[in-house]
């Protein structure tokens, strides 16, 4: 799946002679890196690629997001399974801002199962979250809302309750 690190290679004039194995060679001064990758067809007719004899899916999702009510410091994770061919790039986005992977956003991805990761949540990462699928045949979207309740921890001095469930606190004494 993409990342903000993603490029893409345009192949024109594509020939069923180019079908197979392609490695791409990246470098600079600092090094270099490469990819290998297929390059398959759709179909061919006479020399033309015709999408039609195996057509594309638009992207479908599998399972969606559900929303999610954590507290602060937790680590909420939202998931989708999503279909679709060409595989699908994924993007997410909270209240409508795209979002990058982060130390505080992670994205995992996992055959088709592709998931958004909260890491220690904040108040502020509160609100509507959408993930959007798509690729050459369509797009599609699904959305959730992320709940983060403060901890309000209590030293039980005052009140006699302990920080977590409800207990007495344990009072020092002769």
């Amino acid at each position: 799946m993409p990342d903000d690190d993603q490029q893409t290679l345009k192949l024109l004039k594509v020939k069923s002679a180019d079908i197979g194995e392609m490695v791409f060679v990246a470098s600079n001064k600092y090094g270099s890196d490469n990819c290998t990758f297929d390059v398959e067809m759709a179909g061919v007719r006479g020399g033309l690629i015709c999408p039609s004899i195996q057509p594309y899916t638009p992207p479908t999702f599998e399972t969606i997001m559900e929303d999610l009510d954590v507290c602060a410091g937790e680590t909420p994770r939202f998931a989708v399974v999503v279909e679709g061919k060409p595989i699908p790039d994924i993007l997410w986005f909270k209240n409508d801002v795209l979002l990058s992977e982060s130390s505080h956003y992670t994205f995992v991805y996992d055959d088709n199962e592709c998931s958004l990761v909260v890491l220690n949540a904040r108040p502020e990462d509160s609100g509507v979250y959408t993930c959007t699928a798509r690729n050459l045949a369509g797009s599609v979207s699904c959305k959730a809302e992320l709940t983060i309740h403060e901890v309000h921890l209590n030293t039980g001095e005052e009140e006699g309750v302990g920080p977590e469930r409800d207990e007495p606190a344990l009072q020092a004494g002769p």
